[in-house]
């Protein structure tokens, strides 16, 4: 049935945004919240889910050139195997052959699409098969009309849909059963889909009923957001489905044989616990995407940690590939050593009689156990030690090529660096640890303050490794004795000394207190430099070595990424970014 073009359309032009993603990087700033969502104005204040998309010409465009520019830094065998093309012909491939998408959709098509859920309940127990509401943004009110006479043109002779006019100027394509799918035109919008009686699911202008648009925790939501545009949006309000959840829970209470905890039988308390979830999406500067989640979470609110120095990824080497920053590592021990005595606690709830057969052991004693014997063996009080590590802390992996007579490998380095907010306490406890170490390992080293202990004269599975621990004012340096030196060296090269360190920092959330940093070019580097050596090549087959080259080349489209997370009294937001090589 030829009414169905019109749900295909809309359905492709909302997911054009995740299609993005499979064929290019994206590329230019994004639209502002009040255009992208002013389809909102057309669902119901309570509507569980809204998406929303830019449709405009200059977005096609824009994505085009990209496709171009990314390609043209790839294997061009690899592009043919992608399929990759220019987005006007694959969304013509996407909608039905029969429709010329810039002949008869682009003259009468707006700036944005969209769909909407009027509510969970519906899209889990409603009839049908369209459990959402389509909705397009409108520049031609009597060209939209138009093409969707002619995609209806059957059902309209037939007498299963009808046409109507009000005094507003509104049509009205109106299903004969309730259960087929509809649609309204005005003046800006085209709304398809399953609408109600009446079209009670659509709020027509000049209604009495609220719309979304104007819904607190739609508003309250996107005001969270990190970014004021983007260039889609996805709302999901959970707030219709916790109505049913308080409904059916107090009958699986007496199933359950338990007592249900109020909070979760009251639907306004579980919401407010659960919150709303915005989705963004962004092209920032002809080669990084940006996706931002914020959810208005009580429980995810309740995840504040302080915001990390990122100054302090300047001792970090330029070989790091992988790093993670975060702060309270001291609090994160805590956490986890004091959590043991509540496996007991958990033991007696699922088993009661479970702590008889292990007596007289109890986890609780490990807690106890780990205090005391870090007390015993550092001489410090064991929460003014964690107390004095809840500041900065970084971990990160490096990759470099090693190359002998005979073999050729890539090696992995590992590197922590921690901030001490009580250097007197942190002195001891290095002074300490260099004592114990160098009294049970004669092979052991304290060289000019580093202490270094040979792993591999040691245990015989860690080769030549040499593991370090050293002290520089206030930081903490930890990892192999190459790693550890490049941390002291404060004038060596760095990652924050790259370019593209420059243009990923500058996407990370402002105060943020997690970062993750994922940098491609040591890894490319090292796998590069294997795949040009004889040694290598001789040991691969013709399509293995070709398989090799083309996933490196591939994997360089890809130069950083990045996840950063923020958390204020409003909401919780992470953002995930990945920036792609700029071809030359």
């Amino acid at each position: 049935m030829r009414k169905l073009t019109l749900f295909t359309l809309g359905l492709a032009l909302v997911f054009l945004a995740f299609s993005v993603s499979t064929y290019a990087r994206p590329v230019e700033q994004g639209q502002n919240m009040d255009e992208l969502t002013a389809l909102a104005a057309y669902a119901p204040a309570e509507s569980a889910i809204f998406a929303a998309i830019r449709t405009d010409e200059g977005y096609f465009d824009t994505l085009d050139a990209l496709v171009a520019n990314i390609s043209a830094g790839l294997d061009p065998e690899l592009v043919d195997f992608l399929g990759v093309q220019d987005f006007r012909t694959f969304f013509d491939e996407m909608v039905l052959a029969d429709v010329n998408f810039a002949e008869d959709v682009r003259p009468w098509l707006g700036n944005t699409a969209g769909f909407y859920v009027p509510g969970l309940d519906s899209l889990l127990f409603g009839g049908g098969d369209l459990p959402f509401v389509l909705a397009l943004g409108v520049n031609d009110q009597g060209g939209a009309d138009a093409f969707v006479t002619d995609m209806l043109a059957v059902d309209l002779a037939s007498g299963d849909m009808t046409r109507t006019t009000d005094e507003d100027g509104i049509i009205y394509y109106e299903p004969a059963l309730r259960f087929m799918p509809g649609a309204v035109i005005t003046e800006d919008a085209l709304i398809f889909g399953l609408l109600g009686r009446n079209f009670s699911d659509v709020i027509l202008p000049g209604a009495d009923a609220p719309s979304l648009l104007s819904a607190p925790n739609f508003t309250q939501t996107q005001n969270a957001m990190p970014r004021p545009d983007y260039n889609f949006l996805l709302y999901v309000d959970p707030s219709s489905i916790l109505e049913l959840v308080a409904v059916f829970l107090p009958l699986l209470g007496p199933e359950l044989g338990v007592d249900l905890p109020p909070e979760l039988l009251d639907p306004v308390a579980l919401s407010a616990t659960i919150g709303q979830l915005a989705v963004g999406g962004v092209i920032v500067e002809d080669r990084a995407m940006v996706l931002d989640i914020t959810s208005t979470s009580e429980a995810l609110r309740g995840l504040f940690a302080p915001p990390v120095d990122v100054d302090l990824l300047a001792r970090v080497p330029d070989d790091a590939a992988l790093l993670i920053q975060g702060s309270g590592l001291g609090d994160i021990v805590r956490t986890v050593v004091d959590s043991a005595a509540l496996l007991d606690e958990l033991l007696l709830l699922v088993e009661p009689g479970a702590l008889d057969e292990i007596a007289p052991f109890r986890f609780g004693q490990l807690s106890t156990f780990f205090r005391l014997s870090f007390e015993g063996m550092s001489g410090l009080p064991y929460h003014m030690t964690m107390d004095a590590l809840s500041s900065d802390f970084i971990t990160f992996v490096t990759a470099k090529t090693e190359v002998g007579d005979d073999f050729a490998e890539v090696i992995a380095g590992t590197g922590t660096v921690l901030r001490s907010t009580n250097t007197a306490v942190t002195d001891v406890l290095f002074e300490r640890i260099s004592e114990d170490v160098l009294s049970i390992f004669n092979i052991a080293t304290l060289d000019d303050g580093v202490l270094n202990i040979p792993f591999g004269e040691i245990f015989n599975d860690f080769d030549d490794m040499r593991f370090s621990i050293t002290t520089d004012d206030d930081l903490i340096f930890i990892g192999d004795e190459a790693t550890v030196a490049a941390l002291r060296d404060a004038d060596g090269a760095k990652l924050t000394d790259s370019a593209s360190y420059a243009f990923e920092s500058g996407l990370f959330l402002p105060n943020a207190s997690t970062v993750w940093y994922i940098n491609t070019a040591p890894a490319l580097m090292a796998l590069s430099q294997l795949l040009t050596m004889d040694m290598v090549r001789e040991t691969m087959t013709e399509d293995d070595l070709m398989m090799a080259m083309q996933a490196v080349n591939a994997l360089s489209a890809l130069e950083t990424s990045a996840i950063t997370v923020n958390v204020t009294d409003d909401a919780f937001s992470l953002r995930a970014t990945l920036t792609f090589a700029v071809a030359d």
